[in-house]
């Protein structure tokens, strides 16, 4: 029996069961062997899960029909999360669709796919953009968004954007456009790199408290992030993560002006810094003992996701300890609230599940 049948099969004899969903990850193609799910066969799949949180989607599809979509419409299950990634070289329509019919309840969106085709220019004849308000935005594709992408997302004027990573920097003179529109409300920006005059728009994030590169921060980046757009008061950043190499003079100057800028108080309400390993498969841990010797009282995390032989063969070799605090790495100060569902007594009721207004 197709997996799709046994669970819907499950759900129909312990409905109760199937509503404890919260979660949920599929993948939908337009062919393949038996038991693929079918977009047609997704309307039946999520009216089971009428308390779903998140739905993790990858399609090879580059559009869902108005019939399916219809359907979705008036299901009683309204994610909060969606994470949707194309799996196709066409770009894909169904990012736009998905947003729109549950403009209402997403509150965090993660876009990914094929590089240089995630998704279509943005139907705004077809689908208006959507009214909801999102709180967190992820772009996890080496494909540039354009201006007119991110617009139709997140908006055209200031709203509830708190959190933003994007794995590549929007078109030329979209980045600049989207910080003086959204900058100013952000809490969280993440990028894979940033240099040159980009680095200047960061002056319109005027209330960050965390700033994520993964690859190095030059000087220049430094001196906009300590200080606000217009005026000399004291940054609000309590978390700094960003890539470092091993002993180069871009790293030696890093340190320095870090450690000026912290101790001239330009960063008082510093509370952490995480490193990462930028380039080579150097062990991190020289590096991190400097940088704790230099800042002593400042957190330094280890971001790194490349570990040595040596620290697999630590990591392997402990026994788990379910009283052990869990220390994350560069996802550590992640702002996702699904988090929460950890925390949930295991007899939860629908009054007491996480709520994002």
């Amino acid at each position: 029996m197709p997996q799709l049948a046994r669970f819907l099969s499950v759900a129909k004899a312990r409905p109760a069961l199937a509503s404890a969903v919260r979660q949920l990850r599929v993948i939908i193609k337009s062919s393949g062997p038996a038991g693929v799910v079918t977009h047609y066969e997704l309307p039946a799949l999520l009216a089971c899960c009428p308390r779903l949180y998140e739905l993790d989607l990858a399609t090879t599809l580059p559009t869902f029909s108005d019939t399916v979509l219809a359907s979705l419409q008036r299901l009683p299950c309204r994610p909060t999360a969606l994470r949707c990634t194309n799996l196709q070289v066409e770009a894909s329509e169904v990012p736009y669709q998905l947003t729109r019919i549950w403009q209402d309840s997403l509150r965090f969106l993660v876009l990914g796919g094929e590089p240089f085709h995630l998704i279509r220019r943005p139907p705004t004849d077809s689908l208006p953009p959507p009214t909801g308000k999102l709180k967190e935005f992820r772009w996890t594709s080496f494909d540039r968004p354009s201006d007119a992408v991110l617009r139709w997302f997140l908006g055209s004027q200031p709203g509830d954007l708190r959190y933003l990573a994007l794995d590549c920097l929007p078109e030329e003179g979209a980045f600049h456009d989207l910080l003086r529109i959204h900058g100013p409300q952000l809490r969280s920006l993440r990028l894979r790199d940033l240099f040159g005059v980009d680095a200047d728009s960061l002056a319109q994030c005027t209330d960050l408290e965390e700033f994520s590169l993964d690859r190095g921060m030059d000087e220049r980046v430094l001196s906009v992030l300590a200080r606000h757009k217009g005026t000399t008061q004291p940054s609000t950043f309590t978390h700094l993560e960003f890539g470092v190499r091993v002993k180069t003079p871009e790293s030696q100057a890093l340190e320095t002006a870090v450690q000026r800028a912290i101790q001239t108080g330009r960063f008082p309400n510093l509370k952490s810094i995480t490193l990462k390993q930028w380039g080579g498969t150097w062990s991190l841990e020289s590096v991190l003992k400097r940088w704790k010797a230099l800042l002593p009282e400042i957190e330094i995390l280890d971001g790194s996701t490349k570990r040595t032989p040596e620290q697999r063969k630590k990591s392997t070799s402990k026994s788990y300890d379910p009283t052990e605090p869990k220390r994350t790495s560069t996802d550590a100060i992640h702002l996702h609230e699904l988090s929460r569902l950890d925390q949930l007594p295991k007899n939860t009721q629908p009054s007491q599940l996480p709520t994002h207004e």
